[in-house]
């Protein structure tokens, strides 16, 4: 029985009662992608438990495993103990060929304790299901080339926040971050102090719309803004963001290319004739949505402001609460407009490689898709670019006051 096994590096950061990881080993499971990550845990108080991988025999640890791939004893909220086991499912981050070069690193950090979730978070439910990934010309009409061909793609249940992340959540993300001392604070932009994204620029604080700006040790939010989507956030960023919420029974990440799609359908809509071109609508056309989405010139009452963001939820900001007729079949808002949403997927054209049989998840900053995919249409984009299969893709440490992002949650036991 031949099983392959990996090397591996011990790391605990340096402090006051550090925690101590020991005996950490990792075995392939025969005949699977799945990884069985095994160590001691020595620790004071629960820390956070972080694994990291290497591909080039410890040179540099640049694979992340996503949350998704990850079950078991990591996270924050770890207790001592022996025998820790953390399951890590590869297929989700590393699609190359193994060899004798890859090393696995256990970091444990205390102070990480139990993490709140972020403020006033709420979430629908997506049924699984198989969908058609992609534009149905018969039914959605012209698009761009990188929309077709389509696929099956079928995916498990997952929640999606009903709204894109606000300034409101993303501020205390950042206050959490600084205090923990996670963060960098760099002419008001943040970095990240540690880990494979150490030194990448996660929110931009000096470029317009200056939303969230930082005070001694307080991060304050514009006044009006609060409830508005956040912008200016790279992509790590925002996988730092939903990291930190991360506990050991659930995580929180970005959603798959796939996953958005299937969100942004709706659950009766997800391959045919029903395959609609628009989201937030009852017959799938663009007339039927103009009046449900923030897009350019669409008359909203920030039309007048240079960067057109609105509350989310309430694309002309007229609907406060926001109004049930605003959101999709799934109960999500701004699925089409206000700002576009990062996902988890590297970027690239139509059909995705033939080993992504579920869904594609690229997570590896080394991976050879260093573009990452943007979904949704924001407030700058003419109505046409708001179209459900609309798809473009940018580099990870891009920002924009037209990009955002929403997060999925899922379970371990799933």
């Amino acid at each position: 029985m031949k099983q392959l096994c990996f090397g591996f590096f011990v790391f605990s950061l340096l402090g006051l009662a550090a925690p101590q990881v020991s005996t950490v080993t990792a075995l392939q499971r025969e005949g699977t992608k799945l990884v069985d990550i095994r160590y001691d845990l020595a620790t004071s108080e629960d820390a956070r438990v972080i694994v990291r991988i290497s591909t080039d025999g410890g040179t540099t640890f640049s694979l992340l495993p996503s949350a998704a791939a990850l079950a078991g004893d990591v996270g924050p909220g770890i207790a001592a103990g022996t025998l820790k086991h953390v399951i890590w499912d590869m297929r989700l981050d590393y699609d190359w060929q193994f060899n004798g070069d890859m090393r696995v690193k256990v970091i444990a950090e205390t102070g990480a304790g139990a993490v709140p979730e972020p403020a006033s978070f709420e979430v629908s439910t997506i049924a699984a299901g198989t969908l058609t990934l992609g534009r149905e010309q018969s039914a959605e009409g012209d698009g761009d080339s990188d929309e077709v061909p389509t696929r099956q793609v079928t995916i498990n249940q997952f929640e999606i926040s009903k709204f894109e992340v606000t300034n409101e959540q993303y501020a205390e993300f950042l206050r959490a971050a600084w205090t923990a001392g996670e963060i960098q604070m760099i002419n008001a932009s943040a970095f990240a102090l540690s880990g494979p994204f150490a030194g990448k620029l996660l929110y931009n604080g000096q470029t317009d719309p200056i939303r969230i700006t930082k005070i001694g040790d307080t991060f304050t939010i514009s006044e009006n803004y609060v409830k508005h989507p956040v912008v200016n956030v790279s992509w790590y960023g925002a996988i730092a963001f939903c990291q930190y919420y991360t506990t050991g029974d659930t995580v929180y990440d970005l959603p798959t290319e796939a996953e958005w799609e299937m969100a942004a359908r709706g659950p009766t809509k997800l391959a045919g004739a029903d395959h609609e071109a628009y989201p937030m609508t009852t017959d799938g056309t663009v007339d039927d949505m103009v009046s449900k989405a923030n897009f350019l010139n669409s008359g909203d009452i920030f039309e007048s402001q240079l960067y057109k963001t609105t509350q989310v939820g309430s694309y002309n900001g007229g609907q406060i609460p926001v109004g049930f007729d605003q959101a999709n079949d799934n109960g999500l808002y701004d699925m089409a407009g206000n700002v576009r949403e990062w996902c988890r997927s590297g970027y690239s054209p139509y059909p995705y490689p033939s080993a992504d049989s579920v869904d594609h998840q690229v997570n590896s900053l080394t991976h050879p898709w260093g573009t990452r995919t943007i979904r949704g249409g924001s407030w700058s984009d003419p109505v046409l670019e708001l179209r459900i299969a609309g798809r473009r893709g940018d580099a990870p440490g891009s920002f924009g006051p037209d990009l955002g992002f929403r997060v999925v949650r899922r379970s371990i036991n799933q």
